[in-house]
């Protein structure tokens, strides 16, 4: 038996289901509204004898696990992650515990569960700190205009100035000075306290778990401005966006701002949708993210002398998944989204246009062109414009965008594609290649994570891994649903045997992806990719 059917054999699909939809008896099976689509009379279906749900007017369907992972926006592997811990399956043999000695397993484990836990006591401790101190409460209610129920909402807290505070607590909890450094709430080598007189922050992961803090200075003369709990086993900055475990759950649209400050003045506005990262720029991580809820995506970035580059940035990494967000643009005269709501007694009517009416970012972008600028800035713009389209893999996109810049300037279709197949020379770098390269937005984590493969003999493997990943995964008729399911199931004790069946179906996906390249110049180059696992294997 896989992990999978032993989590569906422990899994009730009718009482999880209930959870989110209200279900009716009829017959053998219950029905009710479908929570995938709009519709008027039920025809999504739960069978309790099959353990299955499905719709018959959308086509979703399958175990209780795809019905989490559907409801919560996760992927299946994290789906499986999540009821491997709520039912206590830790110390079963499942796929990437295989990889791992049993010490190995067990203490990351343990490590995972105790720094989760130890984040949500200081959560609980910090929200009671900040009613205990009537500066910092102050602070939070009347200069930063947030409501009780929004300081609630996000689990807001205080990290007093005096440190002493801080430590008698933990050494009630019974927290040794080594946990303390992992969680990143004292700084190595010493009992310095990490966050002192900050509003705190907390950070939870995709499904809602406590991962670690982002903490605001309260005084104006203390610096930094926000610190951030160090990287751990839990926290990897690169692939976390804050308050996205609720704002997957939008039908709206994701907007991504600048800062926890920005989410947290959406959110004033009763919309839960926006996300941030955390106090790095945006990442392919961060974009798989965004991309895979199949929502339109937003950019609102802060109106100061540096947004611009970071709207480029971020543009080019959401382009190369595939994704074309929409650009938002606050009033003149705010500087940021919090002081645009602080300011509006009518904020969310006005938001609700500004949402309404934000134009795609590509085109805003191309529509910024002037001809009347100097011939060096309009050369510069061209080739910025290039290197943003270089990026996208889907060549009609590419064709559209491209007709359409020369369409606002006047110029041939066939002289702005010779410019850019001239700037793809030049760069080294070729759009035709690009086209053709999706990075796939549903990796398992047992071909990503290179801590399982990292140990001993297998670092080349990791390195082989880390290389390829992004280039090789890729969604071909869908076939990653049943893969991803077989990644998961395999159940084999003896790691080499393991790491062989990781790659061959590594090799057989990749394999199915070069046979649908019609071009044999672009097969032959992707072909040799391949090269190092074969070889391997």
């Amino acid at each position: 038996m896989t992990i999978s059917d032993d989590i569906v054999a422990k899994l009730d699909i009718v009482e999880l289901v209930s959870r989110y939809v209200s279900l009716k008896k009829a017959g053998t099976n219950y029905i009710w509204l479908c929570p995938f689509h709009n519709e008027k009379t039920p025809s999504f279906s739960v069978s309790p004898r099959k353990q299955i749900f499905k719709c018959f007017g959308c086509g979703a369907g399958g175990n209780a696990i795809k019905f989490y992972a559907d409801i919560e926006r996760l992927d299946y592997g994290e789906a499986v992650r999540h009821f491997v811990t709520v039912l206590g399956l830790e110390t079963q043999q499942s796929s990437f515990r295989g990889l791992l000695s049993s010490e190995q397993y067990v203490h990351m484990t343990e490590q995972r569960h105790s720094l989760s836990a130890m984040y949500q006591q200081v959560i609980e401790w910090s929200m009671i700190q900040l009613q205990r101190h009537p500066h910092a409460y102050t602070y939070a209610t009347q200069t930063r205009q947030l409501s009780d129920q929004i300081l609630l909402s996000f689990q807001l807290g205080y990290s007093p100035r005096d440190p002493q505070i801080f430590l008698s607590f933990v050494k009630e909890k019974g927290r040794s000075h080594d946990d303390l450094v992992v969680a990143g709430l004292l700084k190595p080598e010493s009992w310095q306290v990490m966050f002192r007189d900050r509003l705190m922050i907390p950070i939870f992961d995709a499904m809602g778990k406590p991962i670690g803090f982002g903490a605001r200075v309260i005084n104006p003369d203390d610096q930094p401005k926000y610190l951030n709990t160090p990287e751990s086993p839990l926290y990897h900055k690169s692939s976390v966006l804050f308050n996205y475990h609720r704002a997957k759950k939008t039908k709206y649209g994701i907007i991504v701002v600048e800062g926890y400050m920005d989410v947290i003045a959406i959110a004033r506005m009763w919309y839960d949708n926006a996300v941030a990262t955390c106090g790095t720029a945006l990442t392919a991580d961060h974009a798989r993210l965004l991309t895979k809820l199949s929502v339109p995506i937003f950019f609102l970035f802060d109106n100061d002398n540096a947004w611009y580059q970071a709207f480029v940035r971020a543009l080019e990494v959401v382009l190369a998944v595939d994704c074309y967000p929409k650009r938002l643009t606050l009033p003149d005269g705010y500087k940021d989204v919090d002081d645009f709501v602080n300011a509006r007694p009518d904020a969310r009517q006005e938001w609700d246009v500004l949402c309404a009416q934000a134009p795609d970012a590509l085109t805003w972008f191309i529509g910024t062109y002037d001809s009347s600028w100097d011939p060096q800035k309009k050369q510069d713009r061209k080739q910025q414009f290039f290197s943003l389209l270089a990026v996208i893999p889907s060549m009609s996109m590419m064709h559209e965008y491209l007709t359409l810049f020369a369409m606002r300037q006047g110029m041939s279709v066939s002289l702005i594609q010779a410019d850019f197949l001239a700037f793809g020379k030049k760069k080294k770098r070729s759009w035709q290649q690009s086209r053709d390269v999706l990075v796939h937005q549903d990796i398992p984590a047992i071909l990503v994570s290179a801590s399982f493969f990292a140990q001993g003999r297998n670092e080349q493997l990791a390195a082989i891994l880390r290389h390829c990943t992004d280039v090789l995964m890729l969604d071909v008729d869908d076939t990653r649903r049943d893969q991803r399911e077989l990644w998961w199931g395999v159940q084999i004790s003896d790691p080499q045997t393991q790491q062989s069946r990781f790659i061959s179906h590594y090799i057989m996906l990749f394999q199915q992806y070069l046979r649908t390249l019609t071009d044999a110049s672009i097969r032959k180059a992707a072909s040799v990719a391949l090269i190092p696992l074969l070889q391997w294997k």
